[in-house]
This record gives C-alpha cells, structure tokens and sequence, in this order.
C-alpha cells in the first residue's frame, strides 16, 4: 500500500509519503526519489535492519544503517585504513571534539578526501543494492531533515544505482545455483598453473586456500560480496577453484560478539540513533553480565545515551504531537509500547507529564519519542 495524504508544499520534517515495498518495488521508489524536487530522507525498515537514505534535490548526499556489517568503522578496519585500536581512539575523540569519524581521519593524515569519499561512496552503494534482495518492507519519505552534521556530502547517481541493483538481483539467482552462501569457502585446485593467469585473478587465487569465506575475501580485496561471488563462480566453472562448504562450527556471529555490538552501540550514538544504541548496550550487559569492565563501558555508554537524549528534549516544555494523520497510523508498523505511547499524546502535555503515564523505563520511554520523531510520526508543537 501506498499513501498520499499530505501535501508536501505544507509540511517540513513530516511524513509526506509512505508505503510498502511490494506495492512500489525499490527500484521505483529510488526512480521516484531521483525525478523528485524535494529534499529530506527516505527512512526503510526491512525484517532485520533500518536504512535511510538522505536527498538533495533528487541527489543522494549521505546513507546510515542499522546493520553493523555496514557501518563506516567496519569497512576502516578491514581494508586498513586503521587498526581496531585506532578506531577506539577516533570514539574517544569524536566525543571529546564534538565532531565526525571522517574529519577526524583525514586531520590526523589517516586517509586522504578523495579516498574518504571512495569509500563513504562504496558503503553507500552495498548499502543500496543490499535492499534489492528484500522480500518486502515499509517506506515513508520525510520532507527536509537532513543529518546534523555531515561532513563529506556525497553526490551520487540513482539512476545508475538503480540499473546495478536489479542487474545484480538478476544474476544472482544464477550464481547462488553455483555457490549458495557467501559463508562457503573456495580452494584452488591443484593443477592450477598459477603462471598462465591474469594478473587480476593471481592475487585472489593465492588467497584461495579453503580456510576464508568469500565474505571475508571480499574484505580483503576492498570489493563487495557480490563482485567477489561472480569472480569466484567464474573461476568455478573454468576448473581454477573448488567450492568447500561452511565450517560445522561457524565462529560467533559478529553481531553478537563484543566487538560487534560495541561498534554497533557507539556508531548508533554517532547517528543519532539513540534507542537502537541503548538496546545494543542492554544486550550487552546481559551478555557480559560477569565481566566488570564491559559493565562499566556500558554504563559509561547508557550515560552518554541519556545525556544526549536530555538534549534532544526539555521534558519539562517540550509538547508532542502526532505528526501525521490519525487514521495513517495504521499503514505503520509499531510495537505495543509505541502504540500505547501514540495513544497517550494529545498535543498539550509536556513530555514530562506524558512519561509516568506509560509503563516501563522512563529512559526508554523517552528514547522511543525520540525514535518516533525521527520516524516522522511525532513532531514537537512547542
């Protein structure tokens, strides 16, 4: 289902245009978002993850995702831009200066702007083609809120976008025929003449050994997933390489590791995205429960988390209000306390008086107004 029931000439940071992602296919949607002349972001929720994409004026400037696996520190760490320590560092110091990962790279000589703007470009476009592969989801277009800060505003092609994503999501049936997982491994065979091959192919070749998946190949050769499944399905059909199947015992998942959900934390309080922060270091403590140190990380996080949200709102003045028609909430998907909080808001009580209506944790409660503003379903009449 789509909607339309806002005009976008009278509305600024409102919902102006929502819908599913079966009744209007990504490639239309961006196709729509590239002939447009309005600027805002496209906010879309798939099962797993939430992606937003930021526009000018029908030009792509800037990309954020839930996914951990496509976050900016992870690319930086497995291409070598810099060591898991260094990106440690460059937290403590985006939060001491009050300022982006990437001018904080580029000012202490870690990577240059045109590189910077390589990769920021490359992450944006998996980003994108990833969502080719949905099975459906939601979409709402929000008319003018563009990031806080945004230090490198990319400008990128949609068009061109759109022909890449449904190319590969034509191909890719045909090469998951050949290797089904990206979790699989390949091993050069042995009457490989590593002499007669082209230069593109020898250094991937040598790297065929049967111990890394092609996900972590892609890593290493700073390629994407799906670049490096068709090089490797090539070189499957030719004879050069042989599939081996996942390991039995895969390792943990990265999401769940202390790494992974760390990164996952603080590149969300980077964004913004203080809620999904604050669940990340929930899962945290319960995971690490009998470690002090990791405790007291995320205690120290959660206090940054409620600082931050404090100043995203004055409890005490600010009023909320629905930021969209009543009878459009349902072409929303919100869980029980979101709908129970929606319900609670009439437009003439303070955030302050709102909040002991609603059960469970205060903080919470108020990260999810918060969410919910982002969303474009609360604005502030205050």
């Amino acid at each position: 289902m789509v909607t339309r029931d806002l005009n976008t000439d009278e509305f600024d940071g409102e919902v102006s245009f929502a819908g599913d992602l079966v009744s209007m296919p990504i490639e239309d949607l961006l196709g729509w978002l590239s002939t447009s002349t309005n600027s805002g972001r496209l906010v879309l929720e798939g099962s797993d993850h939430t992606k937003t994409l930021f526009v000018n004026k029908g030009r792509l400037t800037a990309a954020s995702s839930t996914n951990p696996r496509e976050f900016l520190g992870h690319y930086l760490v497995g291409w070598d831009v810099v060591t898991e320590k260094e990106l440690d560092n460059l937290f403590l110091m985006r939060k001491e200066h009050d300022t982006l990962i990437g001018q904080l790279l580029i000012s202490l000589g870690l990577v240059t702007p045109n590189r910077l703007e390589e990769i920021l470009t490359f992450v944006t476009h998996e980003l994108i083609y990833e969502m080719f592969d949905w099975p459906g989801g939601q979409f709402r277009f929000v008319l003018g809120k563009t990031p806080a800060k945004q230090f490198l505003p990319l400008k990128i092609d949609l068009q061109a976008i759109i022909l890449e994503g449904v190319r590969r999501r034509d191909e890719i049936k045909g090469l998951r025929s050949v290797i089904p997982s990206d979790h699989c491994r390949p091993r050069s065979r042995a009457s490989v003449d590593v002499n007669a091959l082209t230069a593109d192919n020898l250094g991937q070749v040598r790297e065929y050994g049967g111990s890394l998946t092609i996900t972590e190949l892609a890593i290493s050769n700073q390629t994407s997933s799906f670049v490096m499944l068709e090089r490797i399905v090539n070189e499957v059909r030719s004879g050069e390489v042989e599939i081996l199947k996942p390991k039995e015992a895969p390792e943990e998942s990265w999401t769940k590791s202390l790494k992974g959900m760390r990164l996952h934390a603080e590149e969300c309080f980077g964004r913004g995205q203080l809620l999904e922060s604050w669940k990340t270091v929930e899962q945290l403590v319960l995971e690490y429960a009998k470690t002090s140190d990791i405790v007291q990380l995320a205690a120290d996080l959660m206090d940054n988390i409620h600082e931050a949200a404090n100043q995203r709102i004055s409890t005490r003045e600010t009023v909320l209000d629905l930021a969209v028609p009543l009878t459009t909430l349902k072409d929303y998907e919100c869980t029980a306390n979101e709908g129970f909080l929606l319900s609670r808001l009439d437009g003439r009580q303070t955030v302050a008086a709102i909040l002991p209506q609603i059960p469970g944790d205060a903080t919470v409660n108020l990260l999810i107004m918060i969410d919910l503003i982002d969303r474009g379903l609360l604005k502030s009449v205050t």
